[in-house]
């Protein structure tokens, strides 16, 4: 007997045929079909598989993948491949022609990202000279494009003149598009312009801090550690400790060795957290160890000091050697005073005139300083007044209050040159305001006697005393009493 087709039963047929399957996406295939889906000429396929495998750490079959994607005029593989060849990752070796035709590609096909990586190459010279319209012209393009960070790169330029004729006041639209466009460190360029008031007539600590939280939250360091600093400093908020050092912290997590420094500084000696030496030795070695010539000087310090650690001078020297390395004035000036002193040395004035050298010209004013004395004294040096006298200048103009006494007496003894009562006081004064006891004393005695001025003044010599003495010079104290009584 043969079966007749039913109503309901056409009813079914009908809505089986009618039925479709659910569409599924490229993006949960296995990798195994997906790279079969690659050879077949399909680029999604291609950039899925190579951001597979930039997640695993494989970065040789990633830029093989990108590279395959762009072959197939992926505009997002070129982006990649490109950047893969300028920094040599996961290829043969470092091709800045290959990375500039990739990019090439990628920014003709609309991708910022390429067009920025072009400007780059360019704008460093990378493999090719500098160009700085050419940059220009490609990271305007990026920017166009929405790539944040060519947003930043036309700030910078704009900023600085390079490659173009736009005022400077353009760079801070440059910078605020970067960060509109979630490029942390244009954020953190829009708050210092902020923070320092440039272009705005006076600071705004207030917006500052909100360019700067913005860059924090997107991973920019820097912006982390300029966050910390307000809260640090108080700056257009209340002083807060804790804060400060979580944003440090933040820093610090992401490798942004300032933030380490500037956490180790927040427990050592004590502002608002509890003190704790050993806590800024572990900041201070990580700051050091990412890099930063400050914690490097600090870790000297605390071996030198033995502070909650023992005393090693050997490991001081270490550090401190290490910090001048990285340029640090400072840490250069304390090799410079060791090998003077013979701390941990046997005394040699020939390495201390280098060490000291090295500071002056790294921003050390103490180093000036200390160098004008090694002239004056004659130490292992031939006497010279004359380069005394402008290493102490040097030292004063620097920021260092001695440097400025020890110029002030050379002029008020003609040493080096003719005498000069009068730039001796102005040498006096500045050392005066640098905070440096002998200077208010002997511009005081100066007054006293009406030396280089026009007339003699009891009350301002008995002000500057009183400051001296404030200051910790101690024969200002006793010189202040005796006039005092002299007047009763």
């Amino acid at each position: 007997m043969k079966w007749w087709i039913g109503a309901g039963t056409l009813l079914t047929a009908l809505l089986i045929i009618g039925c479709s399957e659910k569409k599924v996406s490229i993006t949960t295939y296995p990798t195994w079909k997906l790279k079969l889906e690659c050879e077949r000429a399909n680029p999604k396929a291609c950039d899925i598989v190579a951001g597979r495998a930039v997640d695993s750490k494989n970065f040789k079959e990633a830029a093989k993948y990108y590279e395959m994607a762009c072959d197939l005029e992926d505009g997002e593989g070129c982006s990649y491949i490109a950047y893969y060849y300028v920094y040599g990752i996961g290829v043969p070796k470092v091709d800045t022609d290959k990375a500039y035709k990739f990019a090439s590609i990628a920014c003709d096909k609309g991708m910022g990202y390429g067009c920025t990586i072009l400007g780059k190459i360019d704008y460093y010279g990378v493999g090719t000279p500098i160009n700085y319209p050419q940059a220009y012209r490609e990271f305007l393009k990026g920017c166009n494009l929405k790539n944040g960070e060519a947003c930043y790169y036309l700030g910078l330029m704009t900023e600085l003149g390079q490659g173009t004729k736009e005022k400077g006041e353009k760079s801070q639209t440059y910078f605020e598009k970067s960060c509109k466009l979630k490029y942390a460190k244009g954020c953190t360029k829009l708050g210092n312009y902020y923070f320092y008031g440039v272009g705005l007539g006076e600071q705004d600590y207030s917006t500052a801090r909100k360019y700067f939280q913005i860059a924090c939250s997107l991973g920019d360091g820097a912006g982390c550690v300029n966050l910390g600093n307000i809260y640090f400093q108080g700056l257009g908020v209340a002083r807060n400790y804790p804060f400060a050092a979580g944003y440090y912290r933040k820093a610090c997590e992401k490798g942004f060795a300032k933030g380490c420094t500037n956490l180790g500084n927040v427990y050592y000696p004590v502002f608002g957290l509890e003190k704790n030496y050993r806590k800024s030795f572990k900041y201070f070695l990580l700051g050091c160890q990412l890099g930063d010539k400050t914690a490097c000087n600090n870790l000297g310090y605390l071996y030198y000091n033995g502070l909650d650690l023992p005393q090693d001078i050997n490991l001081s020297i270490h550090y401190y050697r290490l910090a001048c390395q990285k340029g640090s004035g400072t840490g250069c000036f304390n090799l410079g005073y060791f090998y003077d002193e013979g701390i941990g040395f046997q005394r040699d004035y020939d390495k201390a005139y280098k060490y000291y050298l090295l500071a002056c010209k790294n921003g050390e004013p103490k180093g000036c300083t200390n160098l004008g004395f090694l002239y004056y004294s004659g130490k292992k040096l031939k006497q010279d007044f004359l380069k005394a006298r402008r290493f102490f200048i040097e030292g004063c103009q620097k920021g260092d209050g001695r440097g400025c006494v020890n110029g002030g007496d050379m002029y008020q003894k003609g040493l080096g040159g003719e005498q000069d009562l009068g730039l001796a006081n102005r040498l006096y004064q500045l050392g005066c305001q640098l905070k440096e006891g002998e200077g208010c004393y002997k511009l005081g005695k100066n007054y006293l006697k009406g030396a280089g001025l026009l007339f003699s003044d009891r009350t301002n010599a008995k002000e500057l005393w009183d400051k001296a003495c404030k200051f910790g010079y101690k024969p200002a104290c006793s010189q202040l009493l005796e006039l005092i009584r002299e007047e009763r």
